[in-house]
């Protein structure tokens, strides 16, 4: 039988990968986020306009600042090769460090500093790590182009852009960004067990931390997943959202958040 251009077409948009950023996109929006599609930044290293497949946030105003929590998310489709993160138990950083350690605008900065001891923000699994973090990751089945490296380093830049930008706002933004990978397809870890044999486990989802200052801190925290974790994921960057919102709002609370570091402008 002969395909009809529709179905041809459609088959077209499946291997190019752009129903999983629909889908993607779909779910942030319905979870509370603003999101869109194809936006365009401007990489920090080169200074040429690069793009992401997709920026999603939350925000909320409080005394006169803008407070933003924002995703930069980019989309792979990868059913028949899977990929492989580099997992070891080595990998630790304090609690206070998860939370600081973040993408975020000058005023972003001062906030997570003042929350990084709050055990509820410690606690929130945006902020957290997998239990076997992650020290580089690659593609099974090739030898070619690195896309899963390609792919964490643009959701990184993009959050980098994005903090460096509202920085440039003539009214105060708090916005604090996450690079953010999800992958259509299989995802596993892989490491040495004690005794040399290689183990390899399928997870839904994992951290990526890399000594890499992307975001201009000791280590760039990059977040793995799984479509089929798509959903948990969205529920997660709520619950932050909602939390560090919340923590914008209270009394005293909220006076010592607002405090502003030098060099920022308040309205």
């Amino acid at each position: 039988m002969n395909q009809t251009p529709e179905s041809s077409i459609s088959k077209w948009l499946e291997t190019q990968g752009y129903p999983l950023e629909m889908l993607v996109a779909r779910e942030f929006r319905k979870g509370g986020f603003r999101t869109i599609q194809s936006e365009y930044y401007t990489d920090p290293e080169t200074d040429t306009k690069r793009e992401i497949d997709i920026y999603a946030s939350a925000q909320e105003s409080s005394d006169a600042v803008l407070f933003r929590v924002s995703l930069c998310i980019e989309c792979k489709q990868s059913r028949e090769k899977p990929w492989v993160l580099f997992t070891s138990e080595d990998i630790r950083l304090a609690s206070r460090a998860r939370v600081v350690q973040r993408a975020s605008t000058r005023l972003g900065e001062n906030l997570l500093q003042k929350l990084m001891a709050d055990e509820q923000i410690q606690r929130l699994k945006l902020f957290s790590l997998a239990s076997r973090p992650a020290y580089g990751i690659t593609q099974a089945f090739t030898s070619g182009q690195d896309i899963p490296y390609a792919a964490c380093m643009g959701a990184a830049k993009c959050a980098a852009a994005k903090v460096n930008q509202a920085n440039q706002y003539p009214e105060p933004v708090c916005e604090v960004s996450f690079p953010v990978v999800i992958v259509d397809g299989k995802l596993f870890e892989s490491y040495l067990s004690e005794d040399g044999e290689v183990i390899i486990n399928e997870v839904e989802s994992g951290t990526l931390v890399w000594r890499n200052p992307v975001v201009a801190m000791p280590h760039t925290i990059v977040r793995i997943s799984t479509l089929s974790n798509l959903k948990s994921l969205v529920s997660e960057a709520a619950s932050a959202a909602g939390k560090i919102f919340e923590k914008t709002k209270k009394g005293k609370e909220k006076d010592r958040l607002l405090t502003y570091p030098k060099g920022t402008r308040r309205l």
